[in-house]
């Protein structure tokens, strides 16, 4: 028997069919998600665009772990998570250059730096300036270490990390669109960085609760500290890796100046 003719059962709306494709709903044939699948989907956002973006967003803010479960179990006629994921931070990158978050962030983590002698204050205000042109890489690596938090702590249940880091593009995906409803505010009203902060801080652990408890159906307490551990241990990689990033930094500095 041919790959063509082998009978599937559509993950998208139950229907049997033989082929590539659902006869009645168009979706392909689906299969699990991969590291494979993950680095093609990434690079469709580049090549491809699809439509239902707006559905997709509304569907999104209340839903994520809805979503997150029906695109991993299969159902995947919706926007594509990885394009909106890269478009919603490219927004939030660009809302942030309007409003006055780069400028109060210079101040302070320049004025710290300042008080640090020698190679390492040097180093700190380098990385600083690296990290205001860069913000976009920086977004992007968190994603990994965050998914990695999340398959840590879930790591008894089905889902590969692969599955885990799609499950992430689409919680982090709903942070994005609420900060960048707040960021649009910022831009005409004068908000605190620390608050800013703040705000995403709570924004990923309330979206990450959403997730768990809709993907896992966990109860409320459960998947509230879930999302709390998993957020906690996410910024403890981000720091680790920027510590790192620092470290050899420095070390380069250090051979460049003997």
């Amino acid at each position: 028997m041919t790959k063509t003719t082998i009978a599937h059962v559509c993950k998208n709306c139950s229907n049997d069919f033989v082929g590539n494709f659902c006869n009645n709903c168009g979706q392909k044939d689906a299969h699990r998600i991969t590291l494979s699948h993950v680095v093609h989907d990434v690079i469709h956002v580049f090549l491809h665009a699809d439509k239902g973006i707006f559905p997709f967003m509304g569907n999104l803010l209340i839903a994520p772990g809805k979503l997150a479960f029906d695109y991993i179990n299969g159902k995947r006629r919706m926007f594509n998570p990885f394009q909106y994921y890269i478009l919603s931070v490219g927004l939030i990158l660009f809302l942030m250059s309007k409003s006055s978050f780069y400028d109060e962030l210079d101040t302070i983590t320049n004025g710290s730096a300042q008080k640090i002698p020698g190679i390492m204050g040097k180093a700190m205000t380098d990385f600083n300036v690296f990290l205001r042109k860069n913000g976009n890489i920086i977004t992007f690596l968190s994603m990994p270490l965050i998914a990695l938090s999340s398959w840590l702590f879930f790591k008894k249940r089905k889902e590969n990390y692969a599955e885990h880091f799609t499950m992430m593009i689409l919680s982090m995906g709903q942070v994005c669109t609420v900060n960048a409803i707040f960021l649009l505010f910022t831009i005409f009203i004068k908000v605190p960085v620390s608050y800013s902060a703040g705000l995403s801080f709570v924004l990923v652990v309330l979206s990450l609760w959403m997730t768990y408890a809709q993907y896992y159906r966990l109860g409320i307490v459960r998947s509230f500290f879930k999302g709390l551990l998993v957020n906690i241990l996410g910024y403890f990689f981000q720091v680790i890796l920027f510590i790192v990033l620092l470290i050899l930094y420095v070390v380069y500095l250090k051979t460049k100046a003997g």
